[in-house]
C-alpha cells in the first residue's frame, strides 16, 4: 500500500496493463482485499468501472459478491489506525462515503 493506500488491486483496475485480468485474478488469489479502500473510498472495482475496464469490474464485483457475510454485506475494517480522535473520525466518514458510491453504482447496473 502506498502512501494515499493505493494497493497493487487497485493500479492494475486503474491502469491498462497487458494481462491485467490475469494480474488481477493472481492478486485475489493470493489474498489481494478487493473491499480495501483508496483514502477516498474507492476499491478496485469503483476504479475498473470508472476507467472502463467492465470485464475487470465484473470479476470484482463477483468477488466481493462471493466474500459477502451472512446479513448480505461484508463490513471492510480499515488496516490503518489513526493517532487521533479526529483521523478516526475522518476515515469512517471517507469509508461511508465510499460505501454510498458503491451502492450508487450497484443500484446503477
Amino acid at each position: 500500500m502506498d502512501w494515499d493506500q493505493w494497493t497493487p488491486l487497485h493500479y492494475v483496475a486503474y491502469i491498462p496493463v497487458r494481462d491485467q485480468m490475469e494480474i488481477a485474478r493472481e492478486l485475489v488469489e493470493h489474498g489481494a482485499d478487493v473491499f480495501e479502500t483508496t483514502w477516498d473510498g474507492k476499491t478496485a472495482r469503483i476504479l475498473a468501472e470508472k476507467y472502463g475496464f467492465p470485464e475487470l469490474a465484473s470479476y470484482l464485483r463477483d468477488q466481493e459478491r462471493s466474500k459477502v457475510g451472512l446479513f448480505g454485506r461484508f463490513l471492510p475494517i480499515r488496516r490503518t489506525a489513526r493517532l487521533n480522535s479526529d483521523g478516526i473520525r475522518a476515515d469512517r466518514e471517507r469509508w461511508i462515503s465510499g460505501l454510498c458510491e458503491q451502492e450508487a453504482v450497484a443500484r446503477a447496473t
